[in-house]
C-alpha cells in the first residue's frame, strides 16, 4: 500500500487522471484479492501477486462487452461485503491521490505568484497573498504526514487501521478542495481558464472526493465503526 500511495502522490501532482486510472486498477484487484481470488486474477494480469505489483500488468484500456460469459467473485449478495473490505485499504490511496493534487496545486500557485507583476511587483510581495500562501503550504505539508502514516498504518495492521485509513480520506478530500480554491483565488481570472491548470485540480479534488462513496455516507460509516468499537 505504501509503494501505491507514493505512486499515487506523485503522479496525482502532475494529473490526478492517470492517478484515477491507476487507483481503478488497484480497487479493482484490491476486491479480488478481498474475496480469495488470488489465482484468477494472476491469471488476469500474469504476474500479479497484489495490488501495487500489478499496476504494470493491468493498463487502462476501453472495452466493449457484449454476450461475454463472466466470472463470479465471492459469494452472491456478498458484493456490498466484497467493496467494504477492499475499501478500507483504498482510503488511503484516495488520501494519496488529494495530496498530490493539494502539493501540485500550491507548486503552481506559488510559482505564479512570484513571476505575476501587479502595482509594480510580484504579487508575492502582498502580505495578504502571502497568508494564503502560507495557509496552503501548511495544509500541504498536514497532507504529506497523514499520507506518510496511513499506509503504514493499513501494512501494519495497527488498532483500528480502517478508520484511520477513512478519516485520512475524508480529511484530506475537504482540505483538498479548500486548498484548490484558494488556488484559484492566487491565480486571479487565470485561475479558471483551462491553460493553467488551476480549475482542473478543483474539478479533480471535487471528483475524487466521491471515490468510493460519497463523503457524508463515509463519515456516517466511520461513526459507526467508532460506536460498534
Amino acid at each position: 500500500m505504501t509503494a501505491l500511495c507514493i505512486i499515487l502522490d506523485h503522479i496525482s501532482a502532475a494529473d490526478a487522471s492517470l492517478g484515477g486510472i491507476i487507483f481503478t486498477n488497484a480497487l479493482s484487484q484490491e476486491i479480488m484479492l478481498s474475496v480469495g481470488c488470488k489465482d484468477l486474477l494472476t491469471g488476469i494480469t500474469g504476474q500479479a501477486a497484489d495490488a501495487p505489483s500489478a499496476l504494470i500488468a493491468c493498463p487502462a484500456v476501453d472495452l466493449k462487452l457484449a454476450g461475454v460469459s463472466g466470472t463470479l467473485i465471492g459469494g452472491e449478495k456478498e458484493g456490498a461485503k466484497c467493496f467494504d473490505q477492499a475499501s478500507d485499504r483504498m482510503h488511503a490511496a484516495v488520501a494519496a491521490i488529494q495530496c498530490g493534487i493539494m502539493k501540485g496545486s500550491f507548486q503552481d500557485a506559488l510559482a505564479y505568484s512570484q513571476e505575476r507583476l501587479q502595482g509594480g511587483w510580484e504579487i508575492i510581495n502582498w502580505s495578504g497573498l502571502r497568508m494564503l500562501l502560507a495557509e496552503m503550504a501548511v495544509q500541504a505539508k498536514v497532507a504529506e504526514m497523514v499520507v506518510s502514516e496511513a499506509p503504514l498504518a493499513v501494512e501494519q495492521q495497527d488498532q483500528q487501521w480502517n478508520i484511520c485509513a477513512r478519516a485520512a480520506a475524508l480529511h484530506l478530500s475537504e482540505l483538498a478542495c479548500k486548498l484548490t480554491t484558494d488556488g484559484i483565488q492566487i491565480l486571479g481570472g487565470n485561475g479558471y481558464m483551462k491553460d493553467y491548470g488551476q480549475e482542473k485540480r478543483f474539478r479533480d479534488a471535487k471528483q475524487v472526493q466521491a471515490f468510493l462513496g460519497m463523503a457524508p455516507m463515509r463519515k456516517l460509516g466511520l461513526i459507526s465503526a467508532l460506536v460498534k468499537g
